[in-house]
């Protein structure tokens, strides 16, 4: 194998990597704000898919009855429909039409239904950090239609920023706040999700002002500082209501993730043996 093909696999093996790791970041932040609609967590996918598809069926069979009913209507008064100028063959029930809404987000209701889709868009997700990672994670959670989205970082956009971020315009984009046009470009994917660049300084809001990070509905930290992690981790965990913690750290061929989230089931197990 020669090297120009070797950089090709190398370059393939990058970019699954990198997919995989937004794609399995997304689907934790989806679970998190799920889970916060209920007293426990509760992974029912198959019966939601089944109860989806029972339901459409169902729906299907009852207005061929309605029609069937209103072809035998029509033909015990073929004279009333034929003032009309109408054919028996075209007297049907026409179903009511979806809303804008429900056509935009028709695949993803059958899947978590109206009930998921209402957690999705009541949430706020705080991202620290306007990396091409960061933006990639919230790329997935602005599509399917997410509440409110804050971008924190005080960085301006450097020249590797603007070369490896799909959400920054280029060289155009270079020495702005990285916060504000990966906000501004993320917000044309959908005019319903609302996006909010926030400049201030991580580690001066912890000091300051520590109850900024506890109003959301999860925060995803992306290659933040080690002792400020800690800082952030102790804080969101002292007390149950505090939202839950993703950390992604990530370079190169490399990545890894951790999540910190409490208990959260209706009532605690108590052991009496």
């Amino acid at each position: 194998m020669d090297i120009a093909n070797v950089n090709t696999l190398a370059h393939a093996i990058v970019l699954d990597l990198n997919d995989t790791l937004v794609l399995w970041i997304t689907y934790l932040a989806r679970l998190f704000f799920f889970a916060s609609m209920c007293p426990s967590i509760t992974l029912a996918l198959g019966k939601t898919t089944a109860a989806a598809v029972i339901d459409k069926t169902s729906r299907s069979s009852a207005n061929k009855k309605r029609r069937a009913v209103k072809k035998k209507k029509a033909a015990k008064e073929p004279q009333d429909v034929d003032n009309q100028g109408l054919d028996i063959d075209d007297v049907t029930v026409t179903a009511d039409q979806p809303d804008s809404k429900s056509r935009r987000y028709d695949r993803q209701l059958r899947l978590w239904t109206a009930t998921g889709q209402s957690a999705l868009e009541n949430a706020h997700s705080l991202v620290i950090s306007g990396s091409a990672t960061s933006t990639s994670i919230l790329k997935n959670l602005v599509l399917p239609g997410i509440g409110k989205f804050t971008i924190l970082d005080h960085s301006k956009v450097t020249p590797e920023d603007a070369g490896n971020n799909f959400f920054l315009e280029g060289p155009s984009s270079i020495g702005k706040s990285r916060a504000e046009e990966a906000v501004r470009l993320l917000g044309e994917l959908n005019d319903g999700v609302e996006g909010v660049a926030d400049t201030s300084n991580v580690e001066e809001l912890l000091e300051k002002n520590p109850s900024y990070f506890t109003s959301f509905t999860i925060v995803i930290a992306h290659n933040l500082e080690p002792t400020l992690v800690d800082k952030l981790s102790t804080l969101l965990w002292s007390d149950d209501s505090h939202p839950p913690l993703v950390v992604i750290r990530s370079a190169g061929f490399l990545a890894e993730f951790y999540i910190q989230f409490s208990e959260h089931t209706s009532e605690h197990y108590v052991d009496t043996n």
